[in-house]
């Protein structure tokens, strides 16, 4: 069976999702009317028009566009690591809301945040390395990780209130822990941790990220990340999905293809 489109997958749960291939997206006034060009500092990023919240993320000192980040044939946005962020303080989330984040991005620098749902006293954050990917809050830290390797990657997080899943999905190892913050507000940011305080700006490519409401099922978040892995060229032999099952220990997609469940 192929892959379905994000809008086919996702929708209407698909509530944000930004595009670095898609040029016409992105724009070097925060107003979002002059066009960026390869080379241009990007202050506004438009959604996808399949995300159900029309969300524009802005910022005054934003990534710089790469339209072949590398030389790797694939488009990103470059954050420096040292002010670069896009964000939005309302996006229309409900506070408290339960959300998976999923992400196609290439490491660059230190330990630093790749996306940060919350601002003030609640926030969580995807937080990346050249070793780890973590989900991290704002109360308990880091709370769980799994080691990758630094070149390109696709990942994925529970962002929200009261969920038993937390994951770093993409990869052969992973962890699930039940405690996730109740109070995140609607705010999110892209490239650094805290709305609040703009604070441990992000190093990397981004290429792609998705915001996907609660209510779609783990299934569906496996065959998206196979659609990021295949769109973005993450070819890791060691890049396998894992999924809980009912008797609470861990499959990776390989068993679920030979199971038939994946193709």
């Amino acid at each position: 069976m192929p892959d379905a489109t994000f809008s086919n997958l996702f929708s209407p749960e698909l509530l944000l999702h930004y595009d670095a291939s898609d040029a016409a997206s992105l724009f070097t006034d925060t107003g979002g009317t002059s066009a960026a060009s390869n080379g241009n500092e990007v202050k506004c990023w438009k959604p996808a028009s399949d995300a159900t919240l029309a969300v524009n993320l802005t910022n005054a000192n934003g990534p710089t566009y790469r339209s072949n980040y590398a030389s790797s044939g694939y488009a990103a946005l470059e954050f420096d690591g040292t002010n670069d962020a896009l964000l939005n303080t309302s996006t229309g989330m409900t506070t408290g809301q339960r959300a998976f984040v999923l992400a196609a991005f290439t490491f660059i620098g230190a330990s630093n945040t790749l996306w940060c749902r919350g601002n003030g006293a609640a926030w969580q954050r995807g937080l990346c390395s050249t070793t780890t990917d973590a989900l991290q809050d704002s109360g308990v830290g880091t709370i769980t990780s799994s080691g990758i390797p630094s070149a390109r990657r696709v990942t994925a997080w529970v962002a929200g209130a009261n969920q038993s899943q937390v994951d770093s999905l993409g990869f052969s190892a992973g962890n699930r822990n039940n405690h996730t913050p109740g109070t995140l507000s609607a705010a999110f940011t892209v490239g650094a941790l805290n709305t609040g305080s703009l604070s441990q700006f992000g190093n990397f490519a981004l290429h792609e990220i998705l915001v996907i409401g609660a209510n779609c099922e783990w299934g569906q978040v496996i065959r998206g990340a196979k659609i990021l892995r295949n769109k973005w060229g993450v070819t890791d032999p060691n890049a396998l999905p894992q999924f809980s099952n009912p008797g609470g220990s861990l499959i990776n997609s390989q068993q679920l293809v030979r199971a038939g469940c994946l193709s």
